[in-house]
Formats: C-alpha cells, sequence, structure tokens
C-alpha cells in the first residue's frame, strides 16, 4: 500500500481525486479498501485469498 499511496499522491499533484477511478486499477482480496482508495470497482481484480506465495493466488477474476 505504500506504492500505492506514492502513487495516488504524485498522480493527484497534476490530477483530481475522482481521475483516481479510471486510471488506477487494482489486485485485491479487500474490494471494500479498493473502493476506499478511491478505485472503480470495474477496476478492480479479485483474486482468491489462498495466501499470497500460493500458486494458485494466481487465479483471478472480475470483482
Amino acid at each position: 500500500m505504500t506504492n500505492a499511496h506514492s502513487a495516488k499522491d504524485w498522480f493527484l499533484k497534476a490530477g483530481q481525486e475522482q481521475d483516481v477511478a479510471k486510471h488506477f486499477v487494482a489486485l485485491s482480496t479487500n474490494l471494500k479498501a479498493v473502493k476506499a482508495f478511491g478505485i472503480d470497482e470495474s477496476n478492480a481484480f479479485e483474486f482468491l485469498g489462498l495466501g499470497r506465495r500460493s500458486l494458485f493466488a494466481l487465479e483471478c477474476h472480475r470483482a
């Protein structure tokens, strides 16, 4: 999340808060946090919470 916040801060120097929704994407198991961050649900890719080091964690789908 540190990198995401840094990227968002950099982006907001020239963009608007509402622009985050269409210019950022997320890969997460926590869609509530994705929305709170400002990313549009259509730009969120949810993956199975089988552990981040699991080979099967790479299986993802559109939220």
